[in-house]
């Protein structure tokens, strides 16, 4: 092989460097474009040919460079406008004012062009001016002297615009300097009277001679430093040294005399006026005069005679410092005595002669500021002197009142400090004084007051003082007398001589002074309190101060997040010999330890203990920082050995061994026990997807915990046995993923993910973990997306899985605006968030080449506040379109856990529905709310599927009394129909209350107006008068004790009436009564007489001190109802008191109250199923069968589904239903052809309570309300027609096929009351009794037949095999009625009549079915069916005596019998007669009544009849 040495290779690479270079291949220089940047100079106006400059700094380029002006004012026109320079930085001078365009070019030919602006300064306060302040530090080296120098522009207060000097020749060059009065210039020369002495300034470049009048000679000025002392070092710079004309005064006299404000006519003090050079005009001049120019500090002799020798701050009031002759000057200079010393504040001392040491003051001086002092000896020498001591004033005005954080550590010698006064404690709040977990902090606050007087503190005592507290912190409130009441204020004694207050002190403070000491018992919450406070100065000033007590504990308090509940340590398997311990896993957050409410670091010790081995057999420690980025707490581990054992976790806020005492707060222990473990996968980088055609699938799983070859399988969900796809990864790629590209039928949306590993000797499996795929045909995989619904706030979280390592993610949000990255998070999301997603995931190879896939998704951020709309298009809750916003706009959002939701009274088809063939659970998930009102009338179907909502409000709308009397619902514009329905006032209502805990008392408005409240205790069905009418007296009884059901009644508007004329606290309520009210603190008003209280208190009273003390408290959530005088309607001294029970008595009765869910009853076979049992309770009366419940559900009960559910269960087949002014019978749908107006009673509505009628009288009954499966719910869609009347046609058809006897009949009056009964084929059902409400509820007729063998009234009658069924009717008035036979059935009767006992006619019911007559109290059994069918015949001739018919007259009435009547006789109600009468066989007589209300007519018939009726007057 041929050999080279270094330098022989070197040469040859360079050689063919250059031949590449040569052919262009390799460049050798970057070529780079000119770059230019131009800056200004401003130029003097007035000043002859303009001053101006360009400068151009040129880089990247390439000399020589060529300037051109392109464009530049008319001023300048006529002058050179091309430039050439080698340099990179080029000047274009002596320009005007104006714009300049300028062409630069270098010599690669590269050309740019830049704009430029010259501006124009000119002499003034706004640009040049003299400001420079005369000095004598280089002229008083001879006393006397009449020198005084200036530097005219003062460098180290530059006014000089850019680019300009402020030395003197530079001055010199642009302007002309005249040393004058300010008469001179100002009445003179700006006048044009006359010119002045305009000086040729010219420096020396010499040291002062002092010849001549003046002069510019070079000294050396000190340095001072950024605090104005001296450096110790000098610059040298020229002065402009002016002489003093002898006959003005000294420079010493002008520096006393120039500090007051001088007249524009002065003629005595020198200043400077400055004019731009070659300019004759006034305006282009300024001038500054002495009282400027002269400065208390700088221009004062550096050479005094006198100096400070006594401070003067003894006496905090006065400042009177003393001052001494210098003994050194009084030699130095031969000073000729007496020696007069004068200052500014008028005083003046005399130094008599040189042994005169007696110090001396002058006066009372300003602290703050400079005194100016001139001195003069008899010889006629002088000098001056600004003094001062003081520092500077400040910004800020000085504060008296202060405070300061007292701890119990606290050492008082270190909160005084003689120059600064109070100061906190730096070695205060130790250890001694904090307690850890409660953060509680042994620390007052206490005010201070101070003075400063001369740079030295003063304490004020606080005595005689007044302290107001202004303000404090939410949650404050005084705990003892001595605390302060905002407001008011408190009067310091005098005997606190203390500058220190403390404001809360203890209550076993001393009485005569409670403030002077700290309490560190007392706490009061951390924020700020504003005090005032009076009080007069240590010079007797009154002062009125305020400050801002800003009360921080500073407490280190430390606690973990959740109390550390979110913390489930994990461990891995990391070969055959070693686990990992992740201590903070489950971390919810970077934030497991707190301390004061922000995240710190977090310690964690894990020990190892083994079974048959004695103590610890390994142990670790870990931290997680949460300010450390790159950590997490998810991966920080601890290594211990692998093997059978347990590992016990502690955590801490500084690093564990095994002696380390932890705090109780952060003392938990976590233990996880240690086995073989299984190996598993990175759920990080799982990367899966299944294509929209779902042609293609994907999935890239990388194992973990594995040691060895590794087996990695996609198997069955269901049968582990069946493999989709497998592959083995080698022992040496350990760490590296696995993946499978899927098509046809092993593409499944879900997978078995098996591993196995290790090796033969340490073999193990994860027996197949569940995988879910991305699956783009849908949007289940997008975690936020499903079963999600934000609130308007709320940090919306989406995040999809990873798809591909190199894909990326962009979501459209429905505002248009896009997001990026696999995980987004947006805070405080507005409802304009809320509407169709679409996520794009990049980079999924579907077809031949990569691709993005989208997909669509409905996200709902949902508002505070939402209304089911009047309008809703289905019954499907999680639908956008069927919600409105609070202003009754649509909310294009479903509620969501922050929602309160109502629902109105009327929907014009649709109410919600949970059922989910309803309520469609995808995407949304299950329903969910905050707060739900039911306004009345409205209804939710499936109401138990509501299972995540905080509280549920009832209305019972009774409307609003207007002026005039009359009721109207409250309206309101923005959902219009939520109000509309209401309970008509002045009749009884049958009500449920479907919620828990509901008292009798939750219905008393204080007697404004009146309520009246009822239970139903049936004593003698043969007594109507005695079935309903029973008060619940008791204002604390449970409703629950009336299985949640009552009557109810509201008074209406009567203006004669107590009780009804004023409506006030229900026309408060808005007409509603909402359940529960009683923590409403606006409803409270129109409940006046209740009292809700959340706690229990003890006290104890002191009897000397007239007060009392709370002892203890004791959570306990009570209500307390007065009673009222009915005769007054003022309370009374009696109270009932309920427990109340918040965390239930917002929910629907049928929760159970452990898990706020339905429970379970049991089906008609006896199974368990999901429902609500109700445990019956009944009034212990001579009948109790009869009871009343209430419907338990904010949803229709289907009667017929209730019946089948409890009819093994001692329950008859029907119910009773108060409505109408009547009681109605509900019975099964399909088992009779029953009334048609009867129908609507198949379903009993939310809030409607009914009577069931049980079949015995046993004591323990029950009664099942089954909600699921679906086929025996006794829920119906709320949205289903109400009455479910079948057609005509069908009607007729059963009727027409019916071969059995059936007859209904329908009673009618005349203002629309009605009632019906039915007369069923015999053996069919049982009969069910009539009921008849109270003289004060029923309003409409009741028709009703009579057994024939026990004389019962029942609306259903059976088992009656009988030719002749008695037809009773009541009315509570008389008047015409009608009944109404059309629904019977025809087939089965040869004969169906009606016979009118009191007319003595029979009609024919098949041919004409309706019959009218005038009805009256005596009229109760006065019809009689006549029937022939089957065997069943009806025998004309049948034994039965007809009935006396008796008709009112105007005077009396008018008695009937077709017979004969032979006469009559008339009793009193005490039995004396009052007329007999002998008729001799009338068929009609007329009677006229005696002056009596109620009399007894005895009749006898020509046939023996005899009859006994009462007659009302």
């Amino acid at each position: 092989m041929k050999q080279y040495n270094s330098t022989t290779l070197v040469r040859t690479i360079w050689s063919l460097l250059l031949v590449i270079s040569a052919l262009c291949l390799i460049p050798t220089m970057a070529e780079a474009q000119l770059s230019v940047r131009s800056r200004t100079r401003a130029t003097i106006k007035g000043f002859h040919g303009g001053t101006g400059q360009v400068r151009l700094t040129l880089s990247r380029g390439k000399a020589p460079y060529t300037v051109k002006l392109t464009a530049y004012p008319e001023e300048y026109r006529g002058q050179q406008t091309t430039f050439t320079s080698q340099k990179e930085e080029t000047i274009i001078y002596n320009l005007p004012k104006g714009r300049y365009t300028l062409e630069v070019s270098d010599a690669n030919g590269s050309v740019e062009t830049v704009s430029s602006s010259v501006r124009e300064v000119g002499v003034g306060l706004n640009d040049f001016w003299v400001n420079a302040k005369w000095s004598q530090l280089h002229t008083s080296e001879k006393n006397p002297s009449r020198w005084l120098s200036t530097r005219i522009f003062d460098p180290d207060n530059s006014i000089v615009p850019y680019y300009y000097s402020s030395e003197i020749d530079s001055i010199a060059k642009y302007f002309d300097i005249a040393i004058c009065v300010s008469d001179d210039y100002y009445n003179g020369y700006e006048k044009g009277r006359k010119d002045l002495n305009w000086l040729d300034l010219k420096e020396a470049k010499t040291a002062p001679t002092f010849e001549g009048t003046y002069g510019c000679w070079l000294v050396q000025d000190p340095v001072y430093d950024d605090n104005g002392k001296p450096t110790g070092q000098t610059v040298e710079r020229s002065h402009l040294f002016v002489k003093v004309p002898d006959d003005s005064p000294s420079p010493d006299e002008l520096y006393y005399n120039s500090r007051f404000a001088l007249p524009f006519g002065d003629k005595e003090k020198i200043g400077i006026a400055i004019r731009v050079k070659g300019s004759s005009d006034p305006k282009n001049s300024d001038y500054s005069n002495a009282q400027y120019l002269f400065d208390a500090k700088k221009s004062a002799d550096p050479n005094p005679w006198i100096e400070m020798v006594g401070e003067g701050k003894d006496d905090p009031c006065e400042y009177k410092p003393t001052f001494a002759l210098k003994k050194d000057v009084v030699e130095k200079m031969n000073l000729q005595f007496p020696v007069k010393v004068k200052c500014s504040s008028g005083t003046e001392i005399t130094f008599t002669d040189r042994n005169d040491t007696t110090p001396k003051d002058l006066g009372a001086l300003d602290y703050n500021s400079y005194t100016w002092i001139y001195m003069r000896d008899a010889s006629g020498k002088e000098s001056s002197m600004g003094f001062r001591t003081g520092k500077p004033i400040g910004p800020y005005a000085e504060k008296f009142l202060g405070y300061l954080r007292y701890y119990s550590d606290t050492d008082p010698a270190r909160i005084w400090d003689e120059t600064e006064g109070w100061q906190h404690d730096p070695k205060s709040g130790g250890p001694s004084t904090r307690d850890y977990c409660t953060g509680e902090v042994k620390m007052v606050l206490a005010l201070t007051l101070q003075e400063k007087h001369f740079d030295k503190a003063f304490k004020t005592p606080f005595a005689d003082a007044q302290i107001t507290l202004e303000a404090a912190p939410p949650g404050y409130k005084p705990l003892n007398k001595y605390f302060p009441k905002i407001g008011e204020p408190i009067n310091v004694p005098a005997k606190h001589l203390s500058a220190l207050f403390f404001p809360f002190p203890s209550e076993s403070a001393p009485e005569d002074n409670p403030y002077e000491k700290p309490y560190f018992d007392v706490h009061v919450p951390d924020g700020n309190y504003y005090f005032t406070v009076s009080f007069h100065t240590i010079c007797g000033d009154p002062e009125d101060e305020s400050v801002r007590v800003q009360h921080n504990s500073f407490s280190r308090k430390y606690e973990l997040v959740n109390q550390g509940e979110d913390l489930k340590p994990q461990f891995e398997k990391v070969d055959c010999k070693t686990i990992r311990v992740y201590p903070f896993r489950g971390a919810k957050s970077r934030e497991i330890l707190l301390l004061n409410g922000k995240a710190v670091r977090v310690y964690a010790r894990a020990a190892q203990t083994a079974p048959n081995a004695y103590g610890t057999v390994a142990d670790g420690s870990v931290y997680f920082d949460p300010e450390r980025s790159s950590q997490s707490p998810e991966d920080c581990y601890i290594e211990l050995p692998w093997r059978n054992s347990t590992v016990t976790i502690q955590y801490n806020y500084e690093s564990i061994s095994p002696r380390t005492k932890i705090i109780p707060c952060l003392n938990i222990v976590k233990k996880i026990t240690v086995e073989t473990t299984a190996p598993s996968y990175d759920g990080y980088q799982l990367y899966t997807y299944i294509c929209p055609n779902g042609s293609k699938a994907y999935v890239s799983v990388l194992p973990i915990r594995t040691a060895g070859e590794t087996l990695i399988e996609l198997r069955d969900v269901k049968d582990i046995n069946k493999i989709y796809a497998s592959k083995t990864l080698p022992s040496k790629d350990q760490g590296k993923s696995v993946s499978f590209d899927l098509t046809g039928d092993n593409i499944q949306t879900k997978y078995r993910l098996y591993i196995r590993t290790g090796s033969d000797q340490c073999v193990l499996d994860n027996g197949g973990e569940i995988i879910k795929m991305s699956d783009f045909r849908g949007f289940s995989f997008v975690k936020g997306a499903t079963n999600t619904k934000y609130c308007e706030g709320d940090t919306i979280k989406l995040e999809c899985p990873p798809i591909l390592p190199k894909s990326t993610y962009t979501w459209t949000r429905p505002d248009g605006k896009h997001e990026t990255g696999r995980k987004i998070a947006i805070p405080h999301a507005p409802r304009t968030l809320s509407g169709v997603w679409t996520l794009e995931v990049s980079g999924i190879p579907c077809e031949d080449s990569e691709a993005v896939q989208t997909v669509s998704f409905p996200l709902s951020v949902a508002p505070p506040e939402l209304w089911w709309s009047e309008k809703a298009k289905s019954a499907d809750w999680n639908s956008f379109e069927n919600w409105a916003d609070k202003d009754g706009k649509p909310a294009n959002a479903i509620p969501a856990k922050c929602t309160d939701v109502h629902l109105p009274a009327v929907v014009e088809k649709f109410y919600p529905n949970l059922d989910p063939k309803k309520t469609i659970r995808e995407p949304f998930g299950e329903p969910l709310c905050n707060d739900i009102y039911f306004h009345f009338g409205s209804a939710l179907g499936e109401p138990q599927r509501l299972t995540h909502y905080s509280r549920a409000f009832i209305d019972y709308n009774f409307g609003i009394v207007q002026s005039d009397g009359t009721i109207k619902a409250h309206e309101d514009s923005k959902h219009p129909g939520a109000y509309d329905r209401i309970l008509s006032r002045d009749e009884w209502h049958l009500l449920s209350t479907p919620i828990k805990n509901v008292y009798a008392g939750d219905f008393a408005l204080g007697g404004y107006p009146l309520t009246y409240q009822c239970y139903l205790k049936v004593k003698d069905l043969m007594d109507f008068r005695k079935i309903f009418e029973r008060p619940i007296n008791k204002l604390g009884c449970l409703i629950a004790a009336y299985n949640y059901a009552l009557a109810f009644k509201v008074e209406g508007y009567h203006p004669e009436k107590l009780g009804a004329k004023d409506h006030t606290n229900l026309n408060g309520l808005k007409g509603i009564i909402r359940l529960p009210f009683y923590e409403n603190k606006e409803l409270a008003p129109y409940y006046p007489l209740h009292r809700y209280y959340k706690n229990w208190y003890w006290y104890t009273y002191d009897e000397d001190k007239k007060e009392g003390k709370v002892t203890a408290v004791r959570p306990e959530p009570a209500s307390y109802f007065a009673y009222f005088d009915l005769n007054t309607l003022k309370a009374v001294c009696k109270v009932d008191s309920v427990k109340r029970y918040p965390a239930l008595d917002y929910r629907f009765l049928f929760e159970d109250d452990k898990t706020n869910a339905i429970g379970t009853t049991v089906d008609a076979n006896g199974n368990q199923v999901e429902g609500y049992t109700l445990r019956v309770s009944r009034p212990a009366v001579s009948d109790n069968r009869f009871t009343l419940v209430g419907n338990p559900f904010m949803c229709p009960i289907d009667y017929e589904r209730l019946f089948n559910a409890n009819k093994k269960n001692n329950l008859r087949p029907g119910l009773y239903i108060y409505a109408d002014g009547a009681w109605r019978l509900a019975s099964k749908r399909g088992s009779t052809m029953r009334a048609k107006r009867d129908k609507e009673f198949d379903a009993i509505a939310p809030l409607q309570a009914f009577v069931i009628f049980l079949k015995s009288e046993n004591p323990n009954q029950t009664l099942y309300f089954p909600t699921a499966p679906a086929e025996i719910s006794v829920l119906r869609d709320p949205n289903t027609s109400k009455f479910e009347l079948r057609s005509t046609d069908e009607e007729l058809e059963e009727l027409e096929e019916l071969s059995e006897r059936y007859v209904a009949v329908t009673v009618t009056d005349e203002r629309g009351g009605y009632a019906s009964a039915e007369l069923l084929p015999e053996n069919r059902e049982e009969s069910m009794p009539a009921l008849f409400a109270s003289e004060s509820m029923q309003t409409a007729p009741l028709v009703y037949f009579i057994s024939p063998t026990d004389s019962t009234c029942n609306f259903v009658q059976t088992n009656v095999p009988s030719a002749v069924v008695e037809l009773g009717v009541f009315a509570p008035t008389d008047g015409m009625l009608t009944l109404d036979f059309t629904t019977l059935a025809e087939k089965p009767f040869d004969k169906l009549a009606l016979y009118d006992r009191l007319r003595g006619t029979e009609q024919d019911l098949l041919a004409n079915p309706t019959y009218s007559y005038g009805y009256s109290e005596r009229d109760g059994r006065r019809f009689e069916l006549r029937m022939s069918y089957g065997n069943i015949r009806y025998d004309e001739q049948q034994d039965h005596q007809a009935d006396l018919a008796i008709e009112r007259t105007a005077t009396g009435y008018r008695i009937s019998y077709d017979k004969g009547i032979a006469g009559y006789q008339l009793y009193s109600v005490q039995g004396y007669l009052l007329e007999r009468a002998t008729t001799d066989g009338q068929t009609q007589v007329d009677i006229e009544m005696p002056e009596t209300e109620v009399v007894l007519l005895e009749v006898q018939s020509t046939d023996g009849l005899r009859w006994i009726k009462k007659l009302q007057r």
